[in-house]
């Protein structure tokens, strides 16, 4: 593969594949595909960026790809490209490939992804503040996942919110703890 310096690879999300809410689809690009998975899965989908690397060689983009795809799994979505080789797992389901989480650790290591740190134990989540729409805090929540399943909140929005990509949703301004 021919090198390119600064290239972003992004990760993004498909949402409501086929029309049904509950399928997903992750994958990775440098530029949109937002209109070839509309062909595939239908206008009514919904397609968000939820991570990006700094870079275009697999062994950076696979793992956070595949933890993005194990991630909502883990949520309760069914991720119709499961199936796929490559970062979008393995064939059979959701078994994730031999030191997989050693592998992301160390991708993950010195990047500037506030919610993930990588620890002894694995990987820690980050609490995350949710505030009215004054700045307020209303409550502290442990992590994004917790934040996001209690209020049936759609998890890609939320990220979009912590990421500064948009400003609020439910009506709430989302922050991580950590920031000052």
């Amino acid at each position: 593969m021919k090198k390119r310096d600064n290239v972003i690879t992004k990760i993004y999300l498909v949402k409501n594949c086929f029309n049904d809410p509950n399928k997903v689809y992750i994958g990775k690009t440098i530029n949109s595909r937002e209109n070839d998975h509309k062909k595939t899965y239908g206008k009514q989908i919904e397609y968000t960026y939820i991570d990006e690397i700094e870079s275009m060689d697999r062994y950076d983009w696979e793992p956070i790809e595949t933890y993005w795809i194990h991630q909502f799994m883990v949520w309760g979505f069914e991720v119709v490209n499961v199936k796929k080789s490559g970062g979008s797992g393995s064939e059979g389901g959701h078994k994730m490939p031999e030191g997989f989480g050693e592998n992301l650790s160390r991708k993950l290591r010195g990047r500037k992804n506030p919610w993930i740190k990588p620890g002894k134990k694995g990987m820690t989540r980050t609490p995350i503040y949710q505030k009215d729409l004054h700045g307020n805090i209303i409550k502290e929540w442990p992590s994004q996942k917790h934040a996001a399943r209690s209020l049936n909140l759609d998890p890609g929005i939320l990220t979009s919110c912590l990421k500064k990509r948009q400003n609020t949703h439910a009506g709430f301004k989302w922050e991580y703890v950590n920031k000052k």
